[in-house]
């Protein structure tokens, strides 16, 4: 968030520097807000339900996520790649920011300042979702279950599975914000052309693969992310 900050303002001249700090504050400002409140869950909650999604995961006819976290393991070239997509969402923030300015104006332009401010939408995402946290707090399957992911020695029966108890983690599992917020790219760059529409669906699948092939979540965090 800091960095997406001063390229923001880097990238303006004279007097917009100014606008362009407030421009893209809610970006550092959500994010150090949701880091404390994100300790704050833990306190909050100190039992999690990462057992439940887990089980619904496993439940499915198809694994996705417990085959992706296996073929990403394995593959550490892909892994390295889906690192990068998952810690470069900011970056690609300040990118679609920069084209939405270039469009908005360009002559005969009739974007409104709300067509632009993408900013302030994460800002609205992360709020969201640290709202969802505190409902149905979880971590995420490689943090609770560790070495013993993608099968944890425990049993899958319904009635043996419960809240667990978690050392103190970040609660902020479901739903997906990454892939939320990856999503909102996609969406506005398909108006700005082909290129961003086609390097932002790459963004946004990679940043799917990440979310379960780096253990960071469960199959149906990301279901759960769409309306968000």
């Amino acid at each position: 968030g800091l960095v997406a900050l001063l390229i923001e303002a880097g990238i303006a001249r004279g007097g917009a520097t100014w606008r362009a700090f407030v421009r893209v504050a809610p970006m550092p400002l959500t994010l150090l807000a949701t880091g404390f409140f994100l300790i704050l869950s833990a306190a909050i909650h100190p039992t999690t339900n990462d057992y439940y999604l887990h089980a619904f995961d496993s439940t499915l006819r198809a694994p996705v996520a417990t085959w992706l976290f296996e073929f990403t393991s394995s593959q550490p070239w892909f892994e390295m790649t889906l690192t990068v997509t998952y810690i470069g969402l900011p970056i690609a923030f300040v990118a679609l920011a920069a084209l939405e300015r270039r469009a908005a104006s360009r002559p005969g332009s009739t974007a409104s300042p709300l067509d632009t401010d993408i900013w302030g939408l994460f800002a609205v995402i992360g709020l969201l979702g640290f709202v969802f946290y505190l409902l149905f707090p979880a971590c995420g399957p490689v943090y609770v279950f560790g070495d013993d992911f993608p099968a944890p020695s425990y049993p899958l029966d319904p009635s043996a599975i419960q809240p667990i108890l978690v050392i103190p983690l970040p609660r902020n599992c479901v739903p997906s914000v990454h892939f939320s917020c990856a999503l909102l790219l996609w969406l506005r760059a398909r108006r700005l052309g082909r290129w961003p529409s086609h390097l932002s669906l790459a963004f946004l699948t990679l940043t799917g693969l990440a979310t379960l092939g780096l253990g960071e979540h469960y199959l149906i965090d990301l279901v759960l992310a769409l309306p968000v």
